[in-house]
């Protein structure tokens, strides 16, 4: 088992299905409930005993500076390109990074200890069994491998954006996703594409199973409304 060593949390986009609200916050930092959305995500990781932790900021970054002042020990990596080109910008930018790592995505609230753990064996990606789902999903094999990367389906393995990389596989994802980069219409791709699409023979993707209620995405700004009343006002 390694000790992971650090986490990257990508948080660079607009979040347009969560309009009005992040035309003037970035949906990371959203609040629920009184709670920062990226906040969450941070303190899973601070249990997890891992403390060197970088965001990949785009959309109104100067307003992640907020962030300092309870972390002050954040470091943050700037992807002027988020609005031109898919999360595989962000992805790019920490290729470095990776090894012994969780690559997260930001738009999640977090509420489970099982989805930040201090240490590792395997490259993984984050999921939980469900019957039927709209959103992305991939399927699992007896092994635990994953496949099928897509959206919507039944039956299958919702996924969460959170990923953890051993140095060897992370070696390997920074080759195919620089390839992968390289050609122009590529940067319209989730970075996920990489593992599951274009190179997907290539890598062995884990599971890591996560309860369900351990962790929540916001899709909508009525589906904020929902969980946090006070934006009904």
């Amino acid at each position: 088992m390694n000790k992971v060593e650090r986490a990257i949390i990508m948080a660079a986009g607009f979040g347009s299905r969560m309009v009005p609200v992040t035309l003037t916050t970035p949906k990371p930092l959203v609040k629920v409930n009184g709670v920062r959305i990226i906040e969450t995500l941070i303190e899973r990781i601070l249990k997890a005993d891992i403390h060197e932790i970088y965001i990949i900021r785009g959309y109104l970054k100067e307003k992640f500076d907020v962030l300092l002042e309870k972390y002050p020990f954040i470091r943050f990596i700037d992807n002027d390109d988020y609005d031109k080109e898919n999360n595989i910008s962000s992805a790019i930018k920490v290729v470095d990074l990776l090894p012994n790592a969780y690559l997260c995505e930001a738009d999640f609230v977090c509420q489970g200890d099982d989805i930040i753990l201090p240490y590792q064996e395997e490259t993984n990606y984050l999921g939980t069994p469900v019957e039927n789902t709209d959103d992305w999903c991939f399927d699992v094999d007896e092994n635990g491998i994953l496949s099928n990367y897509r959206k919507g389906g039944n039956n299958c393995y919702q996924a969460f954006g959170i990923s953890y990389w051993t140095k060897d596989d992370a070696l390997l994802l920074k080759d195919r996703l620089t390839k992968m980069y390289q050609v122009k219409v590529n940067r319209q791709e989730f970075w996920e594409m990489c593992i599951f699409k274009f190179y997907k023979d290539d890598f062995k993707i884990h599971i890591r199973k996560c309860k369900k209620e351990s962790i929540m995405e916001i899709d909508s700004f009525d589906e904020l409304c929902m969980i946090d009343p006070s934006y009904r006002k």
